[in-house]
């Protein structure tokens, strides 16, 4: 089964309320790419300064001009995961993480919220293979000032190399 038990953790600073002048937030390099999941990387999509959230809690829209971008910045990641094979060619990952901002404006909380995540990927074959994902943010108290309501995301996939 080669069961894995693991933890995570990931620091991207945000610019301190009060400042001027300085970001000191974190600047990804290709900020674009969903590297922490697609549903997170929605929640931290450059839309314009008032279509995102995220303007509520923080200065979100001075960390990017470019329009469509995932600015992944002022955000903790502490996560908690277990993957195991269970069956030959059919592996499981199971992860949950808690999410808060490093900055907030003054007087929002710093809870972001829970995020829940599931992957299934059945190897067909050599060349084939089936992945079904499922992922959940759960807002946190950040969010008080915003409808609170949970985003979920589902999809599978087919993969076919030659």
């Amino acid at each position: 089964m080669a069961p894995r038990l693991y933890v995570g953790y990931d620091f991207m600073s945000g610019d301190e309320s009060g400042t001027t002048g300085d970001n000191e937030g974190w600047d990804v390099f290709y900020g674009g790419w969903p590297q922490f999941g697609d549903l997170l990387a929605w929640k931290y999509v450059n839309l314009g300064p008032h279509y995102n959230a995220l303007s509520e809690v923080y200065d979100y829209n001075k960390q990017s001009s470019t329009g469509g971008e995932a600015v992944y910045s002022n955000l903790q990641i502490a996560t908690l995961g277990a993957s195991a094979n269970l069956l030959k060619n059919l592996n499981a990952n199971l992860s949950y993480s808690k999410l808060t901002f490093d900055e907030t404006k003054a007087g929002v909380d710093d809870d972001f919220g829970d995020y829940y995540q599931a992957k299934m990927k059945y190897k067909y074959n050599k060349q084939l293979s089936f992945t079904m994902y499922g992922a959940l943010i759960s807002p946190g108290d950040a969010f008080n000032a915003t409808p609170k309501d949970d985003a979920t995301e589902v999809y599978w996939e087919s993969d076919y190399r030659f």
